[in-house]
C-alpha cells in the first residue's frame, strides 16, 4: 500500500516534467525529476509516512495552483512549519490552510517571481526558528505588503511597533500563525484579485 502511495505521489509530481519542451529534453527532465524527488522527501520527513505525504501533497499542489505560487516553495514552507516546534501538535489540516493564508497574501500583494520565492523562503526560515526578525522581516515588508497589514490589524500594532517587536525578538511564530489563522480579510482580499503573468506561469508547473 505504501509503494501504491509513493508511486501515486511520484506520477502526480512526475507531471510537472510536461513543462519540459524545446532544448535539452533529456537535461530538463533529469532536473524536473530530481526536483520531484527532493519535494517527496521533504513530505515524507514531515508527516511521517508515505500515505500522509501523498494526501497532503494534494492540498499543497492546489493551494500553490489557486495562489499562482511555487510548487517547490509551498512544501518547503508547509515543511518547516511542520518542524516548528511552536506548532507542534498541529493539524494537517491547520498546518496547509496557515501556508495557504501566507501564499494567498502575497499573491494579494502583487508578489511574483522571484520576490515570491524569497518570501516564501523567509517566513518559512522564521516559522521553523520560531521568530521573525532581521533580513526575514525586512524581506516580508517589501514584498508582502498585505501580510503586514494582517498582523497590524491581528496585533492592533503599527509597522514601527511590530519591526521593534521583529528587533527584540518578540514577533513570535505562535504570532504569526494565529494572525493567519484568524483573519478574515485575506479571503475578502484574494477573491477580488486577478493573477500576474508570472503567478499564471507557476500554474503551467504545478
Amino acid at each position: 500500500q505504501a509503494e501504491r502511495a509513493l508511486g501515486g505521489l511520484t506520477r502526480a509530481l512526475g507531471a510537472l516534467a510536461s513543462i519540459a519542451v524545446g532544448g535539452n529534453l533529456v537535461e530538463q527532465f533529469v532536473k524536473i525529476t530530481a526536483s520531484a524527488q527532493e519535494m517527496t522527501n521533504k513530505l515524507i520527513f514531515a508527516t511521517g509516512s508515505v500515505e500522509n505525504a501523498n494526501k497532503t501533497f494534494g492540498l499543497l499542489a492546489a493551494t500553490a495552483k489557486s495562489t499562482g505560487s511555487n510548487l517547490g516553495g509551498t512544501i518547503d514552507l508547509y515543511s518547516k512549519l511542520a518542524m516548528s516546534s511552536t506548532l507542534a501538535g498541529s493539524s494537517t489540516e491547520s498546518l496547509a490552510y496557515i501556508t495557504s493564508q501566507f501564499n494567498k497574501t502575497l499573491q494579494i500583494s502583487g508578489a511574483s517571481g522571484a520576490g515570491a520565492a524569497s518570501a516564501l523562503y523567509q517566513f518559512a526560515q522564521a516559522m521553523q526558528k520560531g521568530t521573525l526578525n532581521g533580513d526575514e522581516f525586512r524581506t516580508i515588508t517589501e514584498t508582502n505588503g498585505f501580510m503586514m497589514k494582517v498582523l497590524e490589524k491581528q496585533t492592533g500594532k503599527t509597522t514601527s511597533q511590530l519591526r521593534q517587536m521583529a528587533s527584540e525578538g518578540k514577533l513570535s511564530a505562535e504570532i504569526l500563525a494565529k494572525a493567519l489563522l484568524e483573519s478574515t480579510e485575506i479571503a475578502a482580499a484574494h477573491g477580488k484579485t486577478v493573477q500576474t503573468i508570472p503567478q499564471a506561469y507557476e500554474n503551467l508547473s504545478t
